[in-house]
């Protein structure tokens, strides 16, 4: 929960100039010539002048957790509105860990007990989930210890919020897979945190495979079942950066709005600059009429 409060063709955003200075020795000897960019034989340094493109960062990774309410309004309101406007000219990558965290190394860890649903029943510690991502999540910076990863992890909304994560994970976490899932939290038929049995989570992920094109259910089934699921769910740990809460989304770096769609898309439109995209430029974008 947050606190209170496609990848396209690079472009040419501007032209970083690397120069390389190879300095001849001798009097130009061959035996003293090697390296020499272009064959220099006088006593002057040879140049070579390498022209390499400043390639902008166009994806957007989006932070989240399957049974927290606010990731769900943000993935079905504004991300969505996001691509139907920038969809040609963004990636978006959504990690699914969220503020979940294993026991080690931080003090303070404790297990969210079975079917539990909220804040407090989880026994949720967001000063150990700080101390965990910056130990063990993406951009920290000490090596990692061999613990970060061992046992299950405890999801903020419990034993089903994990599962549903890993079978994200599992399914390398597609926008349609993962909409579908947001699209069934609370609903009849669908799943809740803390009263979904295991069968409600995996019978929402086999009905939400098809919304992916290619996504074959056996294989998520097979991968949140063994292993490999363990595996998916540590890699997404991996690259969770340190964050207030969820959703959080980045791109180039930089953290960028979730609180509505004009914002989102102001700010990722904000990171594309000097050469933003036309429906950066438009008249909707100027004048905020996206309203989720």
């Amino acid at each position: 929960m947050r606190p209170a409060l496609g990848a396209a063709a690079p472009v040419w955003a501007g032209l970083a100039l690397v120069l390389l200075f190879v300095v001849s020795m001798g009097s130009g000897s061959p035996d003293h010539q090697a390296g020499v960019v272009g064959g220099a034989t006088s006593g002057w340094p040879s140049v070579a002048v390498i022209v390499t493109p400043r390639v902008l960062d166009r994806t957007l990774y989006v932070y989240g957790e399957a049974a927290c309410p606010d990731t769900k309004d943000f993935v079905l309101g504004p991300l969505a509105s996001m691509m139907t406007v920038l969809t040609d000219h963004v990636q978006v990558i959504y990690v699914p860990f969220g503020n979940a965290y294993y026991f080690a190394p931080c003090p303070g860890a404790v297990p969210s007990p079975l079917g539990c649903a909220t804040f407090a029943a989880c026994l949720f510690n967001s000063t150990t989930r700080d101390c965990y991502f910056r130990a063990c999540g993406r951009g920290s910076a000490t090596a990692r210890p061999s613990s970060c990863y061992a046992g299950p992890p405890r999801c903020q909304h419990g034993s089903s919020e994990c599962l549903a994560n890993r079978l994200q994970a599992c399914a390398g976490a597609p926008l349609p897979f993962v909409s579908c899932f947001f699209g069934a939290l609370g609903q009849k038929g669908g799943w809740a945190p803390g009263v979904a049995s295991p069968d409600d989570v995996l019978g929402v992920a086999k009905r939400c495979a098809p919304a992916t094109p290619g996504l074959s259910w056996a294989d998520v089934e097979a991968c949140a079942a063994g292993a490999g699921g363990n595996r998916a769910v540590a890699k997404a740990a991996r690259a969770t950066p340190p964050h207030p809460g969820v959703p959080y989304a980045v791109i180039g770096g930089m953290p960028v709005r979730t609180d509505s769609a004009h914002a989102l898309i102001t700010d990722v439109c904000a990171s594309l600059a000097p050469h933003p995209p036309d429906p950066c430029t438009s008249e909707g974008a100027a004048q905020g009429s996206y309203t989720h």
